[in-house]
């Protein structure tokens, strides 16, 4: 999945973290932008569908956090929707839960293909990949970061640091 959010909604991480909460939410939704231009303009073949998320309250407690999470996104000009308990058999074909919301700036992808295609579009840009090798530190060392392996140090101008949602 391809989707471009964080725990908090855009005021909520404004709120808890100034500047840099800001910053957070608008490079998610830069990043998420990027990948749906990537894998069009560059021909990835990860079988991409812009598919939309779906929340759902499982409790009539939850609702009211739902609610306040989509005035967050409708406020920062995303398309975000609730769903009433009444519209949700229209939905999902079931009126079990007690609300949802639709996040439509979400997409599924095959992981893999997804990888192929951009190892691919690396190696065609002169990258080195090094499997089976864990970077075990990095320092910035001001003109670029130095990567500790367990191979050796790597010299790199830019460093990602990527890791899965759960991290």
């Amino acid at each position: 999945m391809a989707i471009p959010e964080l725990k908090y909604g855009p005021a909520t991480l404004r709120a808890r973290y100034g500047a840099l909460g800001a910053r957070m939410h608008a490079e998610v939704n830069e990043a998420f932008d990027h990948l749906e231009a990537l894998i069009v303009d560059e021909h990835v073949a990860c079988d991409y569908e812009r598919t939309g998320q779906l929340y759902l309250a499982h409790t009539p407690r939850v609702v009211p956090h739902l609610r306040h999470l989509v005035e967050e996104h409708v406020a920062a000009g995303e398309p975000v929707r609730f769903v009433p308990r009444d519209d949700l058999a229209a939905e999902i074909g079931s009126d079990a839960f007690h609300g949802g919301v639709v996040f439509d700036r979400t997409g599924g992808l095959h992981p893999a293909r997804l990888h192929a295609g951009l190892a691919r579009l690396a190696l065609d840009a002169g990258a080195q990949i090094l499997d089976r090798c864990a970077a075990t530190g990095l320092d910035d060392v001001g003109r670029g970061h130095w990567v500790h392996t367990e191979r050796g140090v790597v010299e790199a101008d830019h460093v990602i640091v990527t890791t899965n949602a759960y991290a």
